[in-house]
């Protein structure tokens, strides 16, 4: 863990190298010790130095994201109940270096809905989605990209014409709003009901067009 104690410098992704072979392990070990050892070992890292987590957190959700997948249980759960860490105690962390970070995490999340484990974890993960959701709409997962010179580019509060927050980074919702959309014809009651609600509710934050609510009254329609 002595490598997340050492500040990463911007525009570096060392974290994210040094991790990467936990995610090609993970995702090709037939051993489900060594999975699971990964886990506990990534989980143990992060937690541990959330704070210093920079470019990495783009291994740390890609470990999770495939652990969800895992026909281990206690892998899945392992994986899941540190994400709910993350999710509930540091997700400003996430964003601090990249604000596209989200985009993994959202993904992440998505992945756990599929739990065929625990139902619980896959309703929690949509909550968590939802939480998530709120963040991004407040502007508290927003991280503009600075010049060299500690000035923001290409956006400054003096321009009159640049995009709201919510705007500026509209692409960040696509991932999170594409995967509520497919969970609302998931075959789980459950989480198909918990997706078409959040869904809703991530529509009403965007303060989408007439367009995309006739979107969702079809899809109300065909659940």
């Amino acid at each position: 863990m002595k490598f997340l104690e050492r500040e990463e410098l911007a525009n570096y992704n060392f974290q994210n190298e040094f991790l990467r072979p936990f995610v090609v392990v993970t995702q090709k070990s037939v051993s489900s010790e060594i999975r699971e050892l990964i886990v506990r070992c990534v989980s143990h890292m992060v937690l541990g130095r959330v704070n210093h987590v920079k470019s990495g957190w783009k291994s740390v959700f890609m470990v999770f994201t495939i652990a969800a997948a895992d026909e281990r249980k206690t892998i899945v759960l392992l994986a899941f109940g540190t994400m709910e860490k993350i999710v509930r105690d540091y997700v400003p962390f996430i964003t601090e270096t990249e604000t596209t970070t989200f985009i993994d995490c959202a993904r992440c999340l998505i992945a756990f809905t599929n739990s065929r484990f625990n139902s619980d974890a896959g309703l929690n993960a949509i909550a968590f989605l939802r939480f998530c959701a709120v963040k991004l709409a407040e502007g508290g997962l927003v991280c503009y990209d600075k010049n060299s010179d500690g000035h923001l580019r290409n956006g400054d509060a003096s321009d009159g014409n640049n995009l709201t927050e919510k705007d500026d980074h509209a692409f960040i919702w696509l991932p999170l709003l594409d995967g509520l959309s497919n969970l609302t014809y998931d075959p789980r009651p459950t989480i198909r009901k918990g997706a078409l609600e959040v869904f809703f509710e991530c529509c009403c934050l965007l303060c989408i067009c007439e367009c995309v609510v006739c979107v969702c009254v079809y899809v109300v329609l065909h659940v």
